[in-house]
């Protein structure tokens, strides 16, 4: 089973809401915890932050909240490649 559909954190049966987490789900969301840990630690505002790396606060946001088509292109940004 790939990490992708290996289950991490099971959905709350009691939360209609809630949805079960993937492994890789859970390293993309770690991912995009750090990149606004790095952030606030900076001082920085999405949008300033976003200026620095040279993308839209949009797609900062983006990383952020881990889209899985987006992280992949955030850290080569980020290392400048």
């Amino acid at each position: 089973m790939t990490d992708d559909k290996e289950i991490a954190l099971p959905a709350d049966p009691n939360d209609p809401e809630d949805r079960p987490v993937s492994k890789s789900g859970l390293v993309m969301a770690h991912r995009g915890r750090k990149l606004r840990m790095a952030r606030a630690g900076l001082g920085l505002s999405q949008e300033a932050f976003a200026g620095l790396l040279g993308v839209s606060s949009v797609e900062l946001l983006a990383w952020e909240q881990a889209s899985p088509e987006d992280t992949g292109r955030c850290f080569c940004q980020i290392i400048g490649h």
